[in-house]
């Protein structure tokens, strides 16, 4: 009897099971979906196609996907959150023949739909319209966050308006698309030279249609347009009374460089550092996408581990540069047309131009251990670096200088220490004032050693100090230079 009993139960365990298993599937889909496979999205997108929306439920990717089979069909969206956990979702997909209204994406359809944490990457031909490397169309207002789509192609063969898009292929009437924290870095390809139409991000906007950007950045690989006046939009195309925003966000070079393109958001320009600097933008992130590799700052952005800034931005950066021997670190320089406030120290602003900018820094000799060196050092004072509150070293005997250290503009006005090396000159002028140190103003020549000669046809010749212009040290010096002036003398 007990054994009667307790089959009874189980099977009545059973059944219950089976009813709310039917019921669950009968209200419209698995509640708290995970997707590790093909498979598994394979029975998702089935599952949408035969109209189960996901309203109000969560299907999550726990693996990353590669896929062939559009989820849903025109009229039966998908209306729940896809998470996507940082996965990549790898759709493949190739169309020659067919409706060519027919769109073609991952998702045939959103509504109501959020798409966040997803990393898209497709390869996707078509001879229609609306290839998109996420959603054919949006029917119902739809949110998509910290995602990047990263396609090898988006390809259509057809000629006429094709509505391609980054992400989205259309906008529908009167609906709201939301996107943030999104990024596009593929290619798209138009190979029919009447194909023309689309967006980097969103292909058309129908009438009354609106979608929102903050925070994207639209950084092409490359756009191929066998049609020069295309009518492609850098972020979204629409009808003249749908509604585009855009907030703060930034389009690459080839982006820009892409004939028949219309500008949309600001052209963002690199912002690197020589290989003896370290960089970075400076304060605390105002918002961070780690799927998109997508980091926003007050000013200027990261995205890909590159810092980018718009034109006229003026950007706080954090700086380093390393050790050089023999030398000593004087201020950073931007090459580029920008311009560095504060450039001796390690936080310095960037005033942008409109070009990339390279940030360096600039080192002076301060250890002389050859003829090159010295005349290095001759360069950076005759230029106007007049060393004031630096010691310049002698390190060892050097000979062959024919150049002479500063000049009437710009003096020397540091200390120059021999530590009693010799310093062999051939000095041939006919300037007035010759010498080794043509000019000094306040400075301190020490512990040298001077030899040679010195040969001028003019007046004002010496061994070692030729002008001094203001209170300068000698000491503990040593000169043997010939000195040579066949100047005549002046008559009686």
């Amino acid at each position: 009897m007990l054994r009667k009993m307790q089959y009874f139960i189980s099977m009545k365990a059973k059944v219950l099971f089976i009813l709310a298993l039917l019921l669950t599937v009968t209200q419209g889909a698995w509640a708290d979906l995970t997707i590790k496979n093909s498979i598994e999205w394979n029975a998702f997108a089935n599952s949408v196609s035969d109209g189960n929306t996901y309203a109000g439920e969560t299907v999550t990717l726990t693996g990353d996907l590669s896929v062939s089979r559009m989820a849903g069909t025109v009229g039966h969206p998908f209306c729940g959150t896809l998470e996507g956990q940082g996965h990549t979702l790898w759709f493949s997909y190739s169309r020659k023949s067919g409706d060519v209204e027919e769109p073609l994406a991952p998702f045939a359809e959103l509504s109501g739909a959020t798409i966040k944490n997803l990393h898209i990457d497709c390869e996707i031909t078509t001879n229609g319209k609306r290839p998109a490397s996420l959603a054919g169309f949006v029917s119902g207002n739809s949110t998509i966050t910290n995602c990047i789509s990263y396609p090898e192609y988006i390809k259509s063969t057809m000629s006429g308006n094709i509505c391609a898009g980054g992400f989205v292929g259309q906008v529908n009437e009167g609906k709201t698309l939301t996107m943030e924290g999104c990024s596009f870095a593929g290619t798209i390809t138009y190979s029919d030279a009447g194909g023309y139409g689309g967006g980097g991000f969103v292909g058309y906007l129908q009438p009354g249609a609106t979608v929102n950007f903050t925070n994207c950045v639209f950084a092409p690989e490359s756009l191929n347009f066998a049609r020069t006046e295309n009518n492609f939009h850098m972020f979204a195309g629409g009808d003249g009374s749908s509604t585009i925003n855009i907030n703060n966000c930034y389009h690459n070079d080839v982006a820009a460089a892409t004939t028949g393109i219309s500008v949309q958001g600001k052209r963002a320009y690199r912002i690197s550092a020589a290989y003896d600097v370290s960089m970075s933008i400076s304060g605390d992130a105002t918002a961070t996408y780690d799927i998109g590799s997508l980091t926003i700052y007050s000013k200027g952005f990261k995205f890909n581990s590159y810092f980018y800034a718009a034109g006229n931005d003026v950007v706080p950066l954090s700086l380093s540069h390393a050790d050089k021997s023999g030398y000593i670190f004087k201020q950073y320089t931007t090459e580029g047309g920008g311009s560095l406030n504060n450039p001796t120290t390690d936080s310095p602003t960037l005033t942008m131009a409109n070009a990339d900018q390279t940030i360096n820094a600039e080192w002076v000799l301060t250890a002389i251990n050859s003829t090159d060196d010295w005349n290095t050092f001759v360069n950076n004072v005759n230029e106007g670096n007049d060393y004031s509150g630096l010691t310049v070293s002698l390190n060892k005997d050097i000979s062959g200088v024919t150049t002479m250290v500063g000049t009437s503009g710009h003096p020397f006005r540091g200390t120059f220490d021999g530590q009693f090396h010799t310093l062999t000159v051939n000095i041939n002028a006919t300037e007035r004032n010759a010498a080794p140190f043509n000019h000094v103003d306040g400075a301190t020549i020490q512990n040298l050693r001077t030899a040679g000669n010195v040969t001028s046809s003019n007046m004002d010749i010496a061994g070692i100090v030729a002008n001094v212009s203001g209170n300068t040290t000698i000491q503990n010096c040593t000169s043997s230079i010939y000195l040579l002036s066949p100047r005549p003398l002046p008559h009686s």
